[in-house]
This record gives C-alpha cells, structure tokens and sequence, in this order.
C-alpha cells in the first residue's frame, strides 16, 4: 500500500472511529436523560444551554465563558413541580423534588403574599430554633437566621420591632433583609440607614432585580442551604437538603451530615431564581444551622438540625 493510500486509510479509520464513540455517547445520554428527573430549567444564568452527549459540559453557544470540567462548577438543577403539604389562612407549605448531577434532595418552602408579617427573633446565644417558634397555633412559618462568629455572636446588624439587638458590620454579609414602612425588602449593606422596623444582615445577597449575583467560582462547596426571597408578589421561606442528610418523616425531618452534601452557593441560586421566579433573595446560615418550622391547620412541620442558630425569621400572613 502506497503513502497515498495509507493516508486515505488512515483519515476513514479515524472518522469511523469517532462517529462510533458519538454514537455510544448520544446513546448513554439518552439513557442517562430518560432516568432524570424532568428538567424545569437550565442554569447557568439562563441564557448557557448545555449539550452533555460528549464531554458533559460541552457548551452548543461560544459566546459565553467556557465552564471549568469540575463538577461543582458546571451542572444543570432539575427540579420537579412543588408538592403542597399544607395550606391554611394564606400561608403555604410545599416541597420540591431536586437534582443536581448526581445529587438529589428536597426543598422545603413556606410562601405568603406580599407584605406579610414577618418579623426577627433575636438571640443573645447559639439556640436550637424551637427557642424562636411562637407560642400558638398559627399559621406561621420560623426559619433560621444570619451567621455567627466563633464566639457565638451575631456577625452583623440584628433589628427587631426597631430595637438594635447586634450593630450594623461591614463583614457581616453583603446582604441586609429590612422591613419598613415601604414593606420588606433585600439591600446591599450600602445602602442600609438604621431605622428600619426588623432588620437582619446576612452572607449574601444571592439575588437582585431578578438576576444571581453569584459566579460559578464561588468556593463550590455543597451543603445544606436556607434563603429569604422575595418575588414581585410573595415573601418565600427556603430549605433545601440532599437525601443522604435527611432522616426522619412524617413532619419531623431532622438534618445529618450537611457538610458536603446539597448544592454549591452558585447553583442553589440558580435554582431559588428558576423555581421561585425571585426578584430578591438573601442567603442564611446554612449547613448545620439549617432549620425551619411551620405550623397550620392543626399541623406542625419541623426541619431540625444538630447545629444552632442565633436568630430566626418569623413569617405570617397578612
């Protein structure tokens, strides 16, 4: 066989060869689709489609940055439609179905329209969140709060019914979620003045004006994750956690081994701003501190984790 003809050889052999291995990858990935939870969103800032046959992560659109091969940084949420558990005197109670790769788990959500009430419990001290539930019968809704420090203090401005529990810090989180008298609200610190009725300052913002804030090159740590989020017309409660950190049924879920298991900072935001279509969202202590409570009629529902919480939200409706 002549040069020519080993060349001709060559060039047919190697475009069989990789037709065959796109053949076998577009075969797994339907397969793989089939099995999935069915997709209610594409993440990655809404615009990024990706086409996961071949490399997984391989992007169909080139004018946007390309996506690291790291799982944490690349990946598509899927997530199921809302199943109500209770509803009572405008107050709903719901959990959704969610994956991420290979993870899965639930989302609990407690929703009211806009204004609502909700106010901040504070805290002198590190509490487990049935310190912070009201007294009676509801409908009301409590989840966890801000972060604290190592010596179990608040580490940024706690107000509650106008009085200063912790001072306004810079390093207390970017975030500031406020009531006042235009209603609730999610600000950058810059924009704080004191004043506010129920004030309490978090790390992060994840949300605003209807766009996430955060970057795929956020830590990419998974863990268990609570948010307050506001959309155009309702003020909206979030937990989320995957199967391998839930124990417990039937309305009291306790939460083990939140570290590691959940959804990175950059892909819960994109899930809180695809599933709940918020306009604001502020993220909470999450991780071990990841609690919420709800009771309404004549049902409790509690999330429970081994970890505490310096102060809590609590949400009733209007």
């Amino acid at each position: 066989m002549d040069f020519r003809c080993r060349l001709v050889y060559r060039q047919l052999r190697g475009a069989t060869y990789v037709a065959f291995l796109l053949l076998v990858c577009a075969v797994v990935y339907a397969k793989n689709d089939s099995a999935a939870i069915t997709p209610r969103y594409v993440s990655a800032s809404g615009s990024d489609v990706f086409n996961c046959a071949v490399n997984r992560c391989r992007q169909q659109r080139t004018n946007v940055a390309q996506v690291t091969d790291s799982s944490k940084y690349s990946g598509i949420v899927h997530f199921q439609p809302p199943e109500v558990i209770a509803r009572s005197g405008g107050l709903t109670i719901e959990r959704q179905r969610w994956s991420f790769n290979a993870a899965k788990g639930f989302a609990w959500r407690a929703r009211t329209a806009l204004p609502g009430k909700v106010h901040v419990a504070p805290s002198d001290s590190v509490r487990s969140l049935s310190n912070f539930l009201p007294k009676d019968e509801g409908p009301w809704a409590v989840i966890n709060g801000g972060f604290y420090d190592v010596d179990g203090k608040a580490m940024g401005v706690v107000v509650a019914v106008g009085k200063t529990f912790h001072p306004f810090r810079r390093g207390g989180g970017s975030g500031i979620f406020e009531v006042t008298e235009l209603g609730p609200r999610i600000i950058h610190r810059n924009h704080y003045k004191p004043g506010a009725y129920q004030a309490l300052q978090s790390i992060d913002r994840i949300i605003d004006k209807g766009g996430s804030l955060v970057n795929r090159r956020d830590d990419g740590k998974s863990t268990a994750r609570s948010a307050v989020v506001l959309t155009d017309t309702e003020l909206i409660f979030i937990v989320l956690a995957q199967d391998e950190s839930v124990a417990g049924r039937d309305g009291d879920i306790r939460l083990i081994y939140t570290s590691g298991y959940g959804l990175p900072l950059w892909a819960f935001s994109d899930y809180v701003l695809h599933s709940t279509q918020a306009r604001e969202a502020l993220n909470l202590d999450g991780g071990l501190s990841t609690q919420f409570a709800a009771r309404l009629a004549r049902r409790e529902i509690r999330i429970r984790s081994v970890g505490g919480t310096i102060n809590a939200l609590v949400m009733r409706p209007n």
